[in-house]
C-alpha cells in the first residue's frame, strides 16, 4: 500500500509540478520581471515545443486535479482546510508553498530528495525533553496514509537525541551534527533507515547500532578521516558512500569489505592519491569532482566495471587509465584545464555521455568511432575550433558547443550529423556557416544566438527541424535558407540584422516568428499564407508591409509596438482568428477594416499620434487603448 502511495505521488510530481507552475506564475503576473539582454537560455526548450511534446496527463484520482493545484495557491495555512476533502491540496500546498508545522523545537515539513517526498521533523535544539516526538506524532497518520517516510534532521542539534518511540516508524533519512552527543534508537526505527548523513567524529556513535541498519544504502560522512573508512566498511549493505573532507589520499583497500558497494563520491581539495580501487569489486559510479589537486588517476584502470566517472576540475593530463574501463558509460572532465588530449576514447564502446567543458582540449577526432556517444558538451572550450569530427558520429544526438571557439561544423569531413536532435553553438564568435547540418535529417533544434552566423542556406533540408534560434546574429541577412521548411514551428531571429524573410509563408508548421528589433527588416509580406502562424513579433522593427497577413488563418497575435514606418492596419482586416493587436507607439495612421476581424478583443494603439479614425468609432466590444500624447 505505502509503495503504491509513493508510486502515486512520484506521478503527481512528474505530470502537475508544471501546471502548478503555471497557475503560479499567473496569480504573481503583476511582479516585475527583469531580462539581462546578455543572458541567453543555453539548451531551453521553447515552450510551445514543449507544450507540443508533452501534452497534458489525466487527471490525478482520488480527488486530485485542478481544484487541489488551485487551492494549494491561497495564502498562509488556508490549503490544510481542504486536507480532509482532498489530501492533494494539502500535498501542494505543502511542497510548494512551504507550509510547515512549527514548534519551538521542530519544524515539520514537505520534501522531495532523490526522487522521494519526505516528511521531514528539524530538530533545532537541545533539551531534557523529548518534543521531537510531537511533531513526528503529529504528522504519523498522514505518512501512513500516503506512505511518506520520515527524515530527521538533527544537523543543528547540541545535546541527544532519542528516536526510540515506535512513531519515528518508517523513518528513511537521518542527519546528525557534530555535536550529538548521544543516540537512542529502538531496533525496529533502525531497520528502515536507508540514508545516513553524518560527520566523521559522530560516526563512531552509530557503531553500536550497526548490526539493525541492515537496510542502510547511502552514507554520506563530513570531516571524513581515515578512521571513517574503516567504520563504513563495516557495512556491507552499503551500495553509496560519500566522503568529504581534507584528505590528501584515500586508501579504497579499507572498503574491501563493503562489497555492495557501487557509487563512491569522493571531495577534497587537496586529494592527491586514490589507491587500492580494485578492492572495491562493484564499484560503478566514481565522482572526484572538485579533487583540484588529483593529477594521477592511473588506479582507475582497475575499476573494470565502472560506468560513470565524474573528475570535473582536476588537474589531470592522462586520461589513458580510462580505456581500461571498457564499460564506461558517462565520463565527466569539465574544467580540467590541463588535458589536451583525448585519443585514449578513441573506440571507447560504450561511452554515451562526454562532458569536456571549460577545458584545453583542442581535438575531438578521437570520439568519431565511439559508437554509442550520444551527448558532447565542449562548451566553453575556447582551443576548440573544429568539430567536424564529430559528424561522423552515428550516435550523436546532443552537442553542446556554446561559447567555444567552434569555426567549422562539418565541411569536408563527409559526416551527415545522422542522428544529431539538437545542437547549442550559442556566442560562437567564429562560427560563419550551419549550412552542413543540411543532411541532419533527425534535428529538431538549433541554438545560434550570439553567435556570428552569416549562413544557414539549406537549412529547410533538415526535414525534422523545429526550433531555430539565432538572436542577436548581428551577421545575418537573410533566411531563405530556412524556406519551406516542413516542420519548422518557432523562429527567434530577434535583434538580429535579417532583411528578407521570403519563402517562411511556405513553411507548413511554423507557428511563431520572433523579429523583435530587427531594423533592417521592412516588409513581412512574405509571411502571408502561413497555414498555422499564430504569433508575429515585430516590436521596434522596420516592418512597413504587411500586406497579405489577413491570409494566415490562425494569426491570433501580432506585435508592432514602436513600429515607425508602418502607416496602416489594413492589410490585418479580416484576418479569421485575429484575437489582439499591439502597435503602440507605431506610426499607425488608418485601422480601416479591422471591424472585418471577427475575434479581434484587443487593441493597443497607445500614443499614436498619426491616427486618423476613431477606435471608439471603428470598433464595439473591443478593448482598445487610445491615449494621445
Amino acid at each position: 500500500m505505502a509503495q503504491e502511495a509513493q508510486q502515486h505521488w512520484r506521478y503527481a510530481l512528474a505530470h502537475y509540478t508544471p501546471f502548478l507552475d503555471a497557475l503560479r506564475s499567473l496569480y504573481h503576473r503583476d511582479e516585475d520581471i527583469t531580462d539581462d539582454d546578455d543572458d541567453d537560455d543555453d539548451g531551453a526548450v521553447h515552450a510551445s515545443a514543449a507544450a507540443a511534446a508533452n501534452p497534458p496527463p489525466p487527471p490525478l484520482p482520488h480527488g486530485g486535479g485542478l481544484v487541489a493545484l488551485v487551492s494549494a495557491l491561497l495564502p498562509g495555512t488556508c490549503p490544510l482546510a481542504f486536507a480532509a476533502v482532498s489530501p492533494h491540496a494539502r500535498f501542494y500546498s505543502e511542497l510548494r508553498n512551504g507550509v510547515s508545522v512549527h514548534t519551538t523545537r521542530t519544524s515539520l515539513t514537505t520534501r522531495v530528495h532523490h526522487g522521494v517526498v519526505t516528511h521531514t521533523v528539524a530538530v533545532a535544539a537541545a533539551g531534557e525533553g523529548r518534543q521531537e516526538k510531537d511533531e513526528a506524532r503529529v504528522s504519523s497518520w498522514w505518512r501512513r496514509r500516503n506512505g511518506f517516510p520520515l527524515d530527521v534532521n538533527a544537523e543543528e542539534l547540541v545535546g541527544a537525541l532519542d528516536l526510540s518511540d515506535s512513531c519515528f516508524a518508517g523513518l528513511w533519512r537521518l542527519r546528525l551534527s557534530d555535536s550529538v552527543r548521544s543516540l537512542t534508537a529502538s531496533p525496529a526505527v533502525l531497520r528502515s533507515i536507508e540514508e545516513i548523513d553524518v560527520s566523521g567524529s559522530t560516526l563512531p556513535l552509530l557503531r553500536r547500532h550497526f548490526p539493525h541498519l541492515g537496510s542502510l544504502r547511502h552514507l554520506s560522512i563530513r570531516e571524513c578521516s581515515p578512521a571513517s573508512l574503516t567504520c563504513a566498511a563495516a557495512l556491507p549493505a552499503l551500495t553509496e558512500l560519500s566522503l568529504d573532507g581534507d584528505m590528501d589520499a584515500v586508501q579504497l583497500r579499507q572498503l574491501a569489505s563493503a562489497a555492495s558497494l557501487s557509487t563512491l563520491t569522493v571531495t577534497s581539495r587537496v586529494l592527491t592519491l586514490l589507491s587500492g580501487i580494485s578492492a572495491c569489486a562493484a564499484l560503478e559510479r566514481l565522482t572526484l569532482a572538485g579533487c583540484s589537486d588529483l593529477a594521477d588517476i592511473a588506479p582507475i584502470a582497475a575499476a573494470t566495471r565502472l560506468r560513470h566517472l565524474d573528475a570535473s576540475g582536476a588537474c589531470i593530463e592522462s586520461i589513458a587509465p580510462v580505456a581500461h574501463c571498457r564499460q564506461l558509460e558517462e565520463l565527466k572532465l569539465s574544467s580540467c584545464q590541463f588535458l589536451t588530449d583525448l585519443t585514449p576514447l578513441h573506440g571507447m564502446p560504450a561511452l554515451r555521455v562526454l562532458d569536456i567543458s571549460d577545458g584545453d582540449v583542442r581535438s575531438v577526432a578521437a570520439l568519431c568511432d565511439c559508437a554509442a556517444l550520444e551527448v558532447v558538451d565542449v562548451s566553453y572550450c575556447m582551443e576548440l575550433a573544429n568539430i567536424a569530427p564529430l559528424a561522423l558520429a552515428i550516435s550523436l544526438r546532443d552537442l553542446r558547443a556554446s561559447h567555444s571557439a567552434v569555426a567549422d561544423l562539418g565541411s569536408g569531413s563527409g559526416g551527415d550529423w545522422r542522428s544529431l536532435v539538437v545542437i547549442n553553438v550559442s556566442h560562437c564568435k567564429q562560427l560563419r556557416s550551419l549550412a552542413p547540418l543540411r543532411a541532419a535529417q533527425k534535428l529538431e533544434r538549433i541554438e545560434a544566438s550570439y553567435s556570428t552566423v552569416e549562413n544557414i542556406s539549406d537549412l529547410h533540408c533538415c526535414s525534422s527541424l523545429a526550433v531555430v534560434c539565432l538572436r542577436r546574429c548581428h551577421a545575418l541577412q537573410s533566411l531563405a535558407g530556412l524556406a519551406a521548411a516542413p516542420q519548422l514551428r518557432v523562429l527567434d531571429a530577434s535583434e538580429s540584422s535579417v532583411r528578407s524573410v521570403d519563402g517562411l509563408g511556405a513553411c507548413p508548421q511554423l507557428q511563431e516568428v520572433d523579429f523583435l528589433h530587427c531594423t533592417d527588416l521592412f516588409d513581412l509580406s512574405p509571411l502571408a499564407g502561413a497555414p498555422q502562424l499564430r504569433l508575429i513579433n515585430a516590436a521596434e522593427s522596420s516592418a512597413q508591409t504587411i500586406e497579405g497577413l489577413s491570409a494566415c488563418a490562425m494569426l491570433a497575435m501580432v506585435d508592432f509596438d514602436c513600429c515607425k514606418y508602418l502607416t496602416s492596419l489594413s492589410p490585418l482586416a479580416g484576418a479569421p482568428a485575429l484575437e489582439t493587436i499591439i502597435a503602440a507607439r507605431s506610426g499607425v495612421q488608418s485601422i480601416a477594416g479591422l471591424r472585418q476581424c471577427p475575434r479581434l478583443r484587443t487593441v493597443d494603439l497607445l500614443l499614436c499620434t498619426d491616427l486618423r479614425e476613431n477606435p471608439a468609432e471603428e470598433f464595439e466590444g473591443t478593448l482598445v487603448h487610445c491615449q494621445p500624447v
